[in-house]
């Protein structure tokens, strides 16, 4: 990812008292790695892990973890694709 890279992250994510620390971090990862659009992003958990920098097995917790909260649809095999609602 390149220097002055950023993303539009819906206030929702700030103000949801449920979600952790390291929850809010993947889903900002998400919207960083959507490339501007809107809707399904192609990014698997090895490019959000290598982003935020935690291990892959954590962010596949993390990400099993949104799609039960409601945060995310996952599509694919393996949460290779995912849409932040």
């Amino acid at each position: 990812m390149q220097a002055g890279t950023f993303a539009l992250i819906p206030i929702e994510v700030i103000q949801d008292r449920r979600l952790t620390y390291e929850q809010v971090h993947v889903l900002m990862a998400l919207f960083c790695l959507r490339g501007g659009g809107f809707g399904v992003t192609p990014a698997s958990a090895h490019d959000i892990a290598s982003l935020v920098g935690m291990p892959m097995d954590d962010v596949t917790r993390i990400l099993r973890d949104l799609a039960g909260l409601g945060c995310l649809r996952k599509y694919g095999f393996a949460l290779d694709e995912v849409e932040a609602k």
